[in-house]
């Protein structure tokens, strides 16, 4: 989906606020493109804070529905938001790193609400040496 499409862009503010009904509406939409399976791994992304929170509990919610396994080991240094960067109020680039080795599995999808400037997946993927499948919920 477009990040400006009908309100793509208010699930995706409200997925960042936390709001349960907005996850669940976005797991949802993972679960129905019916690619992630059983034996796949989910990495969610983390958020500026250094960790998964949003992403993490989607990842759960998908996971419960289709038995894919949630990773929860990439990490970055906390960091302004992307919404700063953008602004040009971001001083220094995110930096990734992984909590625990990479697990064995036949699939990583990478998990986030939005594809924007491509910062958070490419940092990532260079961790996972290019293995990792973006999971989007929306792109700008």
């Amino acid at each position: 989906m477009r990040y400006n499409d009908k309100m793509v862009r208010e699930i995706c503010h409200a997925v960042k606020e936390r709001d349960r009904a907005a996850i669940v509406t976005m797991a949802d939409y993972f679960i129905n493109l019916d690619i992630v399976r059983s034996g796949s791994v989910i990495i969610p992304a983390p958020q500026h804070e250094g960790f998964s929170v949003y992403t993490k509990q989607i990842a759960e919610i998908v996971s419960k529905e289709t038995g894919a396994f949630v990773c929860d080991i990439l990490k970055c240094v906390p960091h302004e938001t992307m919404y700063h960067m953008k602004k040009g109020r971001y001083i220094r680039k995110p930096v990734f790193y992984l909590a625990d080795n990479i697990p064995s599995g036949n699939t990583f999808y990478f998990l986030d609400n939005v594809y924007d400037t491509g910062t958070t997946f490419n940092g990532a993927n260079r961790l996972f040496n290019g293995t990792l499948v973006p999971l989007v919920y929306a792109t700008v």
